[in-house]
């Protein structure tokens, strides 16, 4: 596969705030080794893209496609990845599409299918949603999760680890939960 860093970072504070349209294209065998395709995003977009097979490897804000994303986009979405934890008994804000999201990010049609391991706020979808102070509109709409996630701590949901704020609407988990 390819080894890749995530584009956006949590640390230093350098979030990526363009917009990739993928133009219903397949990634294959991508090797992310901090949080995902992208690390933190701030009003950025992301559609019509697919990340088939690899992995994700770090110790928590993962997802496959953000890790932490505020004020963003995500639509037709899909991926198979793993996502892999250096300790999964500590690792925290996982989700399969987004570890976490803030603001008003919407996820829209979109799915995760592959497996993933971590310890609190751990989301077939999304790890964490909103905010527990300021509440957002963050919506999660039309999209499923059909993977297996294997939890070590607290806050685990088929769609969403924690919902703190926000919408979820026409959201399936048809996948496994351990």
């Amino acid at each position: 596969g390819v080894a890749f860093s995530s584009v956006g970072t949590l640390s230093p504070l350098v979030p990526f705030t363009g917009s990739l349209n993928g133009d219903n294209h397949t990634i294959s065998n991508l090797n992310v080794t901090s949080q995902g395709l992208f690390g933190y995003t701030s009003g950025a977009s992301i559609s019509n893209t697919t990340i088939q097979s690899g992995s994700v490897t770090g110790n928590g804000n993962q997802g496959s496609f953000i890790g932490y994303s505020v004020n963003s986009a995500l639509s037709n979405v899909h991926s198979s990845m793993t996502i892999a934890i250096a300790d999964p008994s500590s690792a925290a804000y996982l989700g399969g599409l987004v570890g976490g999201s803030t603001g008003v990010t919407t996820i829209d049609g979109s799915s995760y299918s592959g497996t993933m391991a971590g310890g609190a706020y751990v989301g077939g979808l999304v790890g964490y949603m909103g905010n527990i102070s300021t509440p957002t509109a963050d919506v999660l709409s039309n999209s499923f999760f059909d993977g297996t996630l294997n939890q070590n701590g607290v806050f685990a949901g088929g769609a969403v680890g924690i919902l703190y704020s926000g919408t979820v609407s026409n959201v399936y988990s048809a996948g496994t939960i351990n």
